[in-house]
């Protein structure tokens, strides 16, 4: 309690000394990250991804920025997934509840979270898929993905 009486809430959050995912592929000059390295991160993300979606919740955001780097203790990183401000509890009926607030990065939205605003399970594992492209890849010549952001 506060001195005058409000409830005051502390995080202690893990500090990722890592950086993101982002900033590893940047550390790399952009060209992207070598396949093996990218494959064993991408199975601890997943991990993430069915933890989060087996308690109902889909992230709706998911992105290098999105994926901290926390030291394994052998020299390698641990991904963990951050930024939950996005996400959102999964309506658990037969009927889809279309969403009129979709927000996330629209480079790593699902086709039917651009087409019917919907945002369910696999639109993490879509935006899991465009974002390890994004890590593999090199970053030379990216002016297409630019043009294709403004024209959605």
């Amino acid at each position: 309690m506060s001195k005058d009486g409000k409830m005051l809430y502390n995080l202690l959050l893990e500090y990722a000394s890592g950086g993101t995912l982002a900033n590893l592929k940047k550390r790399s000059g952009g060209y992207g990250l070598p396949e093996s390295d990218v494959k064993r991160y991408a199975r601890s993300i997943l991990k993430g991804i069915n933890y989060i979606n087996s308690h109902d919740y889909v992230h709706c955001d998911s992105k290098p920025d999105d994926v901290l780097l926390v030291p394994s203790g052998d020299g390698d990183f641990v991904p963990k997934i951050g930024d939950f401000g996005l996400a959102k509890k999964v309506q658990k009926t037969k009927k889809r509840k279309l969403d009129c607030s979709i927000a996330g990065t629209a480079f790593n939205m699902a086709p039917e979270t651009l087409i019917d605003n919907i945002q369910e399970f696999p639109s993490d594992i879509w935006a899991l898929r465009c974002f390890l492209f994004e890590t593999l890849k090199s970053d030379v010549g990216l002016a297409w993905r630019r043009s294709i952001i403004n024209d959605v």
